[in-house]
């Protein structure tokens, strides 16, 4: 009971203990960074109509930050402006205010992620740990990853950005959909559990917030709805399966209405004016040095896609990696819906976006580390692994803003919840013993799997040895005239490797699970987890 509490207060103090450092573009004219493109939204919805905010005009240049993300994000600016106009004025004051630095205005700004975080992710968190049932040290680690993992508040509460909302959002609907298909006593492996659908409808709803947050959330997208289709599927009547389709059509389109309804009524030029600035393909494959497949294959020659390609070409070849990367989750998902399959879903649909897909920025990776802490008590080395290779991936972005500091205390403490949720996570030897027998007769892929997993510490020591090097190679040599980011491309092609890694084994994990094998089954795939973990 108390380890909920002291969770959260320890999760608050690292984020306000993040929060002391730099942020983005401090004191870096012209342009300075995301804080104070945050503070310009804030600006510019207080002061003009919602019409005028994604349109180009006298009082709103859109090359000078812009508002790129969609209505619900843009609404939270609002909020803020208007708090600013009662106690800080000049924060938000029309043309005066571009970039505007002081104590009290960076302690308003700074307070406003922290409430968002409050508001929002922190009772998110807390009803995914309860969903997710197990144990009450499952539960309690759960809850220590998802609000302990270092990349999430050395973005938000360092660099500044509000993912916190977006991402709580998706994680409240997460736990909102684990609880929908959860039914009342033990269900045999493969049968589908009744269907809740008082709790599917509020999931769908809380999902369709992400969406209007962040755009990103789309990430998300084939994860949820492939599990919710598959679960409608699998009512026992047509009527009850076509309802409640209906019924999450309903919510969806409702919840974008209301959301949408100030550009809605300005009709289609304010519609295409948001549409315009939620995807600017005009920007690019990726945004800077991006741990990515196409930023990876960028080094080698000829395939510099970003400078040789056009968008469109660009565009689609993205497309057509990322739809081919969704195929197997997907299948697995529709066809044998699951707790499991659903949580590793998310994983695996979000690395599938983040390395294939277009407009990538380096913080896109925390949508893969999200659902993934939830899993931190039953596979506590592969979740602290992912976490810090996704930390690694973002070090030239964190250095640049000033973090290095608060980077380098982020992953001692993910250290240190590693090393306890090793110590604390339930052992299940009875369900060691029973994978183990009969293993003469697994597939090859299952195979591939279990010996994966076996080698997992000797594996993670290399990696973590690695990141080591690349670390002090950074610090002590100095990159040649000819290639000035030298260092950060070895930072992103190292962590693209471990993450295509991952890539591939959530996928071999949702083959197993849509072919029936043992090893990604429902039955087996918790056990699994927890074998490779530790």
């Amino acid at each position: 009971r108390l380890a909920a509490p002291f969770l959260v207060l320890l999760a608050l103090l690292l984020r306000y203990a993040c929060s002391l450092h730099p942020y983005s573009g401090h004191a870096q004219p012209p342009m300075f960074g995301d804080y104070e493109a945050h503070r310009h939204w804030a600006e510019i919805t207080v002061n003009l109509p919602a019409r005028a905010w994604y349109a180009q005009g006298a009082d709103n240049d859109l090359h000078y930050w812009g508002i790129d993300y969609p209505p619900l994000s843009a609404f939270l600016s609002w909020l803020v402006g208007t708090l600013a106009q009662r106690t800080h004025p000049q924060l938000v004051a029309l043309h005066t205010s571009r970039g505007h630095e002081s104590a009290p205005t960076k302690l308003l700004m700074r307070g406003s992620v922290l409430a968002v975080d409050l508001l929002v992710y922190f009772p998110a968190v807390l009803l995914l740990a309860r969903a997710r049932g197990g144990s009450g040290r499952v539960r309690a680690l759960a809850l220590a990853g998802l609000l302990l993992q270092p990349a999430l508040w050395l973005v938000d509460h360092g660099h500044f950005q509000y993912n916190c909302a977006s991402l709580g959002f998706a994680l409240g609907a997460e736990a909102l959909t684990l609880l929908a298909s959860k039914g009342g006593g033990a269900q045999p492996c493969g049968s589908p559990a009744p269907l809740r659908l008082r709790a599917l409808l509020p999931a769908a709803f809380l999902f369709c917030l992400a969406l209007n947050f962040k755009q990103m959330s789309l990430y998300y997208a084939p994860a949820f709805f492939c599990h919710m289709l598959g679960l409608c599927l699998s009512r026992p009547t047509w009527r009850g399966r076509a309802g409640t389709v209906l019924a999450l059509g309903l919510v969806v389109v409702g919840t974008f209405v209301l959301c949408w309804l100030p550009f809605l009524a300005g009709g289609a030029p304010a519609v295409r004016a948001v549409l315009s600035r939620l995807f600017p393909v005009q920007r690019g494959l990726y945004e800077d040095k991006v741990a990515n497949v196409w930023c990876t294959l960028s080094v080698l020659p000829g395939l510099k896609l970003r400078a040789n390609a056009s968008a469109s070409h660009a565009l689609r070849l993205s497309l057509a990696a990322v739809l081919a990367s969704l195929g197997l989750p997907a299948a697995s998902m529709l066809r044998r819906p699951s707790e499991r399959a659903f949580e590793l879903g998310l994983v695996c649909c979000a690395l599938s976006f983040f390395l294939f897909s277009f407009q990538v920025h380096e913080k896109h990776i925390l949508l893969a580390l999200a659902p993934a802490s939830a899993l931190l008590g039953e596979a506590p080395v592969l979740v602290g692994w992912l976490c810090a290779i996704g930390c690694f991936s973002m070090f030239p972005l964190l250095e640049r803003d000033g973090l290095a500091i608060a980077y380098v205390g982020g992953l001692a403490v993910l250290c240190a919840l590693v090393a306890a949720a090793r110590a604390l996570a339930p052992a299940d030897r009875d369900t060691d013993r029973d994978a183990d027998r009969g293993l003469s007769g697994e597939n090859w892929l299952e195979g591939w799997l279990r010996a994966g997993a076996r080698a997992l510490p000797l594996l993670v020591s290399g990696s973590a040895l690695g990141m080591g090097a690349l670390h002090a190679a950074a610090a002590l040599v100095r990159a040649p005239a000819r290639y000035p980011d030298l260092h950060q491309y070895l930072f992103c092609a190292y962590a693209c490797a471990h993450f295509c890694t991952a890539w591939l084994a959530l996928q071999a994990w949702h083959a197993c699970h849509l072919l029936g094998w043992r090893y990604g089954g429902e039955c087996g795939g918790r056990h699994a987890l927890r074998k490779k973990g530790n």
